[in-house]
């Protein structure tokens, strides 16, 4: 009897000593990363810059996978439909999932997807090609007032923030553009606008900068000049007194916010592996390396850490103006 009780004491305490052991050597193989968009855009470069030196902190490779589709939807799919095992992660971008969710009938809730980190933001641009007729965003703003409803332009998605903003843009200049153009990707819409098929464009400072030497930044969304496009204007150089922006309204939230998420119940499951991601991610952050590829992405002024506790302000935040603006996203 006492030999049989020895035994099962023996059992239990490997049974709980095994999480343990496992957690310690996550991870053990290579990690997917799925880039919800097409090779090439601003999410995808974005994942194939940060990913590499990440891995070194991890101790794994990291292995892209881009799947583009439905706003985001076949990605974020993707990332449900494997394994909740903390090796599916995603290159997630609010406020694109909460508008799957809010507005396109997606097969997920706000709350199914835990975000590791928010890392990189964007503000809002327009550019145009060389040949455009504008040369900077007061004389795009008359041309807007002489022409209201005729002046087009293309947009990464327009399931995306750039409806929101370019229609608040309007509210505050008294001017109407003509219809916003998606091109399924920042990559896309940069070759329209360059190859000067698509002559203005709304878009990210950032994911939009390999255009800058090719095209003419007109205006930006910031309280100062882009360091990306020095000489576009910034929207209160135009805008009349009572309607400029404070910076406040322009820090709140901006065109872009993407991080590394994982499904929800990762975080529940397996808490030490959903650490280690979030750990190794921050100790990356520290090093060397990692300085050296934000200058060379020039993502030294579209980098913003939120950690997991702050990241849920920000999604709420998003939350709460994708309904206040929802009739943009009805038809």
């Amino acid at each position: 009897m006492r030999t049989m009780l020895k035994a099962i004491l023996i059992l239990l305490m490997l049974t709980v000593a095994a999480p343990v052991a496992m957690a310690g050597n996550f991870p053990e193989k290579p990690i997917s990363v799925i880039v919800p968009w097409k090779p090439g855009g601003g999410t995808d470069i974005l994942a194939r810059a940060v990913c590499p030196v990440w891995e070194k902190y991890l101790g794994v490779s990291m292995r892209i996978v881009n799947k583009p589709g439905g706003n985001n939807i076949v990605g974020y799919s993707a990332m449900f439909a494997a394994p909740h095992d903390g090796y599916t992660i995603v290159l997630g971008q609010a406020p694109n999932y909460n508008i799957n969710v809010l507005f396109q009938d997606a097969p997920y809730k706000i709350g199914d997807m835990a975000y590791l980190n928010l890392f990189q933001r964007d503000d809002l641009i327009f550019y145009a090609n060389k040949e455009a007729p504008w040369n900077n965003l007061a004389e795009l703003v008359a041309d807007a007032r002489k022409r209201p409803g005729e002046i087009q332009m293309g947009a990464a998605a327009l399931k995306g923030m750039d409806p929101v903003y370019v229609g608040e843009f309007e509210a505050r200049a008294g001017i109407k553009f003509g219809k916003i153009v998606p091109m399924g990707g920042g990559g896309p819409l940069k070759r329209e606008v360059i190859g000067g098929h698509m002559p203005l464009a709304v878009h990210g400072c950032w994911v939009s900068r390999s255009a800058a030497p090719l095209a003419k930044g007109l205006g930006v969304r910031r309280m100062e000049p882009s360091p990306i496009w020095p000489e576009a204007q910034i929207f209160n150089e135009v805008l009349p007194e009572g309607k400029k922006y404070t910076s406040e309204e322009i820090n709140l939230l901006p065109t872009f916010i993407k991080g590394f998420a994982v499904p929800a119940d990762v975080k529940t499951k397996y808490p030490e592996r959903f650490a280690k991601l979030v750990s190794s991610f921050e100790a990356m952050m520290k090093g060397s390396d990692f300085k050296e590829m934000l200058a060379k992405q020039q993502l030294e002024t579209a980098f913003s850490y939120y950690p997991p506790e702050k990241t849920q302000a920000v999604v709420n935040a998003f939350t709460e103006l994708l309904k206040k603006n929802s009739h943009f996203y009805q038809n």
